[in-house]
């Protein structure tokens, strides 16, 4: 164990150094990671073989984590939980076994490690609360020898946010692109067609995946799948195609990454929406989840240079809501 840590002190003490056009590229993948090479190329200025290049780069040094479609399952009737868990400290290595296991767990969407309080975060997304229950029970019964605590929480909305910190606003001018917040806009129930599942779960797994080749795999014909995909991003069930970083294992030019749980108190001064607006206006903000009543109400991903910087944004957001927030 103290092996392990020393190993994760030396990662942390070396910064990774990213070019201009490297820093560019990331940006433009996490607005939508579906976007041709040749456009990228086009947008940072630069030949389609050394972005092609830079980009595999990219993903062989895993500072691009992996390629994601955020789809609204609440739009599609499904229930999403975060079940955050710690294990017992000394089970480091016994723990890597039990994660593996629960992957394999249908229902279970993701699996983030966590460095502070907890050690993994499970996302579970089922299309009833009886499904949630018996993967907390599956889970529960795994761990139940080398765990120590976990808690529950529902998602009511998961937002992501452009990734400011990765550029000034001059050097994201320059890619003449539209930085949207991505979040759900819709609460009305969809109702998903059989062929739309197979290309969802066909993206949930190959987001990169060209329309020739999901065609094929989906067996469906190249006009068929293009229809689908589209009617799947016109009616808003996938909200994004967008990759993640790992910027928590290999520390971008000094930038850290931080879990923030907060909990939000709003009265008639101070709304959950001006709340919302300030984290999505932030710099540092890198995505948000805001939960049902629980022990939190939200999770906030926060890149900052330093922990300096860090207490300086949750102090600006103390002294915005004064009476109204509790951070841990």
């Amino acid at each position: 164990m103290a092996e392990k840590e020393k190993n994760k002190e030396v990662m942390f003490t070396k910064p990774l150094k990213l070019s201009l056009k490297e820093r560019k590229i990331l940006y433009l993948l996490r607005l939508n990671c579906r976007m041709p090479v040749s456009e990228i190329a086009k947008k940072i200025g630069s030949s389609r073989e050394l972005t092609q290049y830079t980009l595999k780069k990219l993903i062989e040094k895993k500072i691009i984590g992996r390629f994601f479609a955020l789809v609204d399952y609440n739009r599609l009737g499904y229930e999403r939980y975060y079940l955050l868990i710690k294990f017992k400290n000394n089970v480091s290595n016994k723990s890597d076994e039990f994660i593996k296991s629960i992957k394999k767990i249908d229902g279970v969407r993701r699996i983030y490690h966590f460095f502070r309080s907890f050690d993994i975060l499970i996302e579970i997304a089922c299309p009833n609360i009886n499904e949630v229950d018996k993967i907390f029970f599956e889970i529960k019964n795994l761990t139940k020898d080398i765990l120590t605590k976990y808690y529950s929480l529902r998602i009511l909305k998961k937002v992501y946010c452009p990734t400011k910190f990765l550029l000034s606003d001059s050097e994201i001018k320059t890619l003449n692109v539209n930085s949207e917040i991505i979040k759900r806009i819709k609460d009305e129930q969809y109702v998903i067609s059989e062929g739309e599942k197979v290309i969802l779960n066909e993206l949930h797994d190959y987001p990169r995946i060209s329309i020739t080749e999901l065609s094929k795999k989906s067996k469906f014909s190249y006009n068929k799948t293009k229809s689908l995909v589209e009617s799947l991003i016109k009616n808003k069930i996938i909200l994004g195609i967008m990759t993640s970083f790992n910027f928590s294992l290999k520390r971008f030019e000094g930038l850290n990454s931080f879990e923030v749980f907060l909990r939000f108190n709003e009265d008639e001064k101070h709304s959950r929406k001006s709340f919302e607006e300030f984290l999505e206006r932030h710099r540092y903000v890198s995505s948000y989840i805001r939960f049902t009543a629980s022990v939190y109400d939200y999770l906030v991903w926060i890149y900052a240079p330093h922990i300096n910087d860090l207490n300086d944004m949750l102090s600006k957001i103390s002294g915005a809501f004064p009476d109204n927030l509790e951070i841990f």
